[in-house]
C-alpha cells in the first residue's frame, strides 16, 4: 500500500501541470512501475495501466481517468478494458469489454463496456461462478463477493448487445492487474475526497 501511495503522490503532482506547460500536440505524461505493471498518467488525469509488453499493444491495457470534476469537485474515477471477439481465431471486434465506475465508494459499479442496445440486459461471469445479470445500461453494483472473484482471476466473460446489431456477443476480457489497479483507483478517490 505504501508503494501505491507514493505512486499516487507522484501522479497527482504530474497532473497539476498547467496548460501553458503542455506540449501543443500531445498531453504531457509520466510512467511509473507498480507491482510488475506500468502506469502511465497524462496531465488531464487519464492514463493506462498494464504489463510492460502490453503497453505497446493498442487496446490491450486498462485505460482510466482519475480527476476531480471541475463543476462539482467530486471524484471521477473510471477504468475500462476491451476484449476481442473472434470467429475461427480471427479478431473481429473490440466492441465489448469491462467498464468500472469507482467515483462513489458506496456505489462502485462494473459494467459491460459497449453494451448499448435499448431494452436488453448484459451479463458477466467470473470463472465458474454463476453469471451476473446487469441492468439495461449494462451495469451492476460491484459487491464484495464479485470484487473478490475478480481479484483472483485473470479474465472475465462478458455478454452484451451492441447497437444496431440485435444479437448477443460473448467474449473473454483479460483483467490482469485488476487488484493493483483497483487499489490505486480507490486510493486516488480517497485522496480526491480529502482535497489532496
Amino acid at each position: 500500500m505504501e508503494r501505491i501511495s507514493l505512486v499516487f503522490v507522484l501522479l497527482f503532482l504530474a497532473s497539476c501541470t498547467t496548460t501553458s506547460e503542455l506540449a501543443i500536440d500531445r498531453p504531457q505524461s509520466q510512467t511509473f512501475s507498480l507491482d510488475e505493471h506500468l502506469i502511465k498518467v497524462f496531465s488531464d488525469g487519464s492514463g493506462s495501466f498494464g504489463r510492460p509488453d502490453e503497453m505497446t499493444v493498442l487496446g490491450n491495457t486498462w485505460h482510466f481517468t482519475a480527476h476531480r470534476d471541475e463543476m462539482t469537485d467530486t471524484p471521477v474515477i473510471t477504468a475500462y478494458r476491451v476484449g476481442q471477439w473472434s470467429l475461427s481465431g480471427r479478431m473481429i471486434s473490440h466492441s465489448l469489454g469491462v467498464y468500472l465506475n469507482f467515483s462513489k465508494a458506496d456505489m462502485e459499479q462494473i459494467c459491460v463496456f459497449g453494451h448499448d442496445f435499448p431494452g436488453r440486459i448484459a451479463m458477466l461471469r467470473v470463472g465458474d461462478n454463476p453469471p451476473v445479470q446487469t441492468n439495461e445500461n449494462g451495469c451492476t453494483i460491484l459487491t464484495l463477493n464479485l470484487d473478490k472473484q475478480l481479484r483472483s482471476n485473470k479474465s472475465i466473460k462478458v455478454r452484451g448487445v451492441v447497437w444496431p446489431e440485435e444479437w448477443e456477443k460473448t467474449i473473454d476480457v483479460n483483467i490482469d492487474g485488476y487488484d493493483t489497479l483497483t487499489r490505486f483507483l480507490r486510493l486516488t478517490r480517497t485522496n480526491i475526497e480529502k482535497g489532496m
